[in-house]
């Protein structure tokens, strides 16, 4: 109870005046959040809405929920958590295709989700991820949140030894 809080507590900076968390501030934090295994839960409870102001707040709602799965209690529930991040991350994936950001955050969840729930569209994700990389590594702010992306895709056991490569040579410039 107390981590939750403290955990809680620790993610409402990250709110706006419109209650719902600053993208960069999210960007940021992601791949910390996630080495906490339900730190990843606090940050689904801050950004969680009955609307989201863009599809990219949408998709990370949806990645953070169905990752809180593994934080909750009984197989209903966490079924339940998966179906309700899935649904909103194929909303914002149906709302802003072109966005390899959002695309990123579905290729993370599908890597982590077991088989038998049968979300797949990996081999179209990563594909479209490592075409986008490229200019997503020159960009200013979020540079830092693109190395990760990339360091998460070589480590995530879905690439081939070439697009392994492709990704360590893009690391390297």
């Amino acid at each position: 109870m107390i981590k939750k809080v403290l955990l809680t507590l620790l993610f409402l900076p990250f709110l706006s005046a419109y209650g719902q968390p600053d993208a960069d501030k999210l960007r940021n934090d992601f791949f910390a959040i996630a080495k906490d295994s339900c730190g990843v839960q606090a940050l689904f409870e801050s950004i969680k809405n009955d609307s989201y102001n863009t599809a990219l707040l949408q998709a990370y709602a949806g990645a953070t929920e169905a990752a809180s799965a593994q934080c909750v209690k009984g197989a209903f529930n966490k079924l339940e958590y998966f179906s309700r991040g899935k649904k909103n991350i194929e909303a914002a994936i149906e709302k802003s295709p072109q966005n390899a950001e959002i695309r990123f955050l579905r290729f993370a969840t599908q890597c982590n989700a077991p088989n038998f729930l049968e979300y797949d569209n990996i081999k179209k994700d990563k594909s479209f991820i490592i075409d986008q990389l490229p200019d997503m590594l020159k960009k200013g702010g979020a540079v830092d949140f693109w190395k990760n992306v990339a360091d998460f895709m070589i480590n995530s056991g879905k690439l081939t030894n070439n697009e392994i490569g492709v990704l360590t040579d893009l690391l390297k410039n």
